[in-house]
């Protein structure tokens, strides 16, 4: 049986990742505002097969404000959002809605 990945998040750093997975690797690279607690329970498969288990979750939603060294007094409470609060509270979400999916494959995050 191949092992069913998730790996959530865009760009260089998703793209990276996904390629060096094995089994069958589902990429989605959401805005961090567009990921709620339902999230994994509405993705499907490229074939069009909803995902009803999963073996691994990969959190990868880097924005690319958040890939860009600012220094810290620099950043407005917007840019500190953009980078760190939106996609840390993301990774939170994916985890609860990924939850039942890895149960029923004892899968890992």
């Amino acid at each position: 049986m191949s092992r069913d990945v998730l790996v959530v998040g865009g760009g260089n750093p998703a793209a990276a990742l996904a390629t060096e997975l094995s089994g069958d690797v589902l990429v989605k690279a959401p805005e961090p505002a567009e990921v709620d607690d339902g999230f994994v329970d509405g993705l499907v498969r490229d074939d069009g097969t909803p995902v009803d288990g999963l073996d691994l979750v990969v959190h990868a939603l880097y924005p690319d404000r958040s890939r860009i060294p600012t220094p810290i007094g620099e950043m407005t409470t917007d840019d500190w959002a953009a980078a760190c609060d939106d996609p840390l509270e993301a990774a939170i979400r994916v985890a609860r809605g990924a939850h039942r999916h890895l149960a029923a494959r004892r899968g890992t995050m």
